[in-house]
């Protein structure tokens, strides 16, 4: 198993940095991209994208899917979110890494996604604002 790229995109603050007014699904959409062009791995052999997602309680898997549509990736690429906290990741990289080693496929990318600006400071009213 080798790994061939390691992309993440900048750190930003949340809801005044650089990144604040972008979708979680673009700035992951941007790293597939990035590492489809930085590998030259065809997008038609990555058989799974995990992405490992912490805060997007709300439709965190349509987040991926969107992502790896818009990277290119076609239907034989599989995605699955996985949430497991701060490991959310890690856990993404060990289950990719797992079905390597099984010889269920032979390439597959683990990433994370996260944005504190759309998922953890939503713009809508939250259930703490009616506190009183």
């Amino acid at each position: 198993m080798v790994i061939i790229s390691a992309l993440r995109t900048p750190f930003t603050r949340a809801v005044k940095g650089g990144l604040a007014k972008t979708y979680p699904e673009e700035l992951l959409a941007q790293i597939l991209k990035a590492t489809v062009s930085r590998t030259g791995v065809p997008t038609d052999q990555v058989r799974e994208v995990a992405v490992g997602a912490v805060l997007q309680q709300l439709g965190g898997h349509k987040v991926s899917a969107m992502a790896v549509k818009d990277a290119g990736f076609g239907p034989a690429t599989t995605v699955h979110t996985i949430n497991r906290q701060c490991a959310s990741s890690s856990q993404a990289l060990s289950s990719v890494a797992s079905q390597i080693r099984l010889g269920a496929y032979d390439c597959g990318i683990a990433c994370g996604v996260e944005s504190m600006t759309m998922d953890y400071f939503p713009h809508s009213t939250s259930c703490c604002a009616h506190a009183t």
